[in-house]
């Protein structure tokens, strides 16, 4: 039997499967457990969470488990230890930096194109010194942020890749797709504040990105384990 609750599951109340991660009472082991069609599941309860201010389009969940059974074979063969589900938390953590790579980008891309064509003073405020200034640390940070992507996606592919470069990656963009949007708020001015405008909403997308798989604190140290042999976590 599964019991627990869990909160923020993406697409959880569309999903036509979940993989639940537990801990089993017996001998302490973490293992991931198959509910199939969890919308017809006695004591799988799910709703979703409202109010968001980013990451509209997913829909998360909050999850709560009283007493659900599965059969034993629904049990995944290979996950044993904390480690195990910690080797999908580090796949995860390489793909929110490629999408943190890319709301920074798009934002950059709406900025360049913004300066361009907005006019002040009789002039485009491309011109402007100021404005430079902003869209080239866009363009910069952008750029270090998509390298980092393909150093760590090469990892990936060679079997190199560590717990805590993946975290690296992880806290280096989010904290630069946060910059980036800003920027590029700035850089519209009064207009960035605008939805229609998009840069407002890929901020708040920035916001969500720093917080979920793994908070930037959490990568932080993580790293900080690696690079030190010495775990900070209380």
């Amino acid at each position: 039997m599964l019991n627990g609750a869990k909160r923020w599951i993406g697409n959880a109340e569309i999903a036509d499967v979940l993989i639940i991660w537990a801990r089993d009472e017996e001998d302490g082991s973490i293992g991931a457990f198959v509910v199939e069609d969890p919308r017809n599941t006695p004591g799988l309860e799910m709703s979703n969470i409202g109010g968001k201010i980013g990451k509209r389009a997913v829909w998360n969940a909050d999850i709560t488990l009283t007493n659900v059974r599965i059969p034993v074979e629904n049990r995944l063969a290979k996950p044993r230890s904390f480690r195990d589900a910690g080797k999908v938390l580090i796949l995860g953590r390489v793909g929110v930096a490629w999408e943190a790579a890319g709301i920074a980008s798009a934002a950059a891309e709406m900025a360049i194109a913004y300066a361009r064509q907005r006019q002040q003073f009789g002039r485009s405020i491309a011109s402007f010194q100021l404005i430079q200034h902003k869209l080239v640390e866009m363009a910069t940070e952008v750029s270090l942020m998509q390298m980092l992507c393909l150093q760590v996606t090469n990892l990936i592919a060679q079997g190199a890749l560590t717990e805590g470069l993946a975290s690296m990656a992880k806290y280096n963009n989010a904290r630069k797709a946060r910059y980036v949007t800003q920027l590029a708020r700035e850089t519209m001015g009064g207009n960035g504040l605008l939805i229609e405008n998009h840069v407002a909403r890929l901020m708040m997308d920035a916001e969500v990105v720093y917080t979920y798989e793994g908070s930037n604190e959490i990568n932080l140290l993580i790293l900080g384990r690696e690079l030190t042999g010495i775990s900070a976590f209380t």
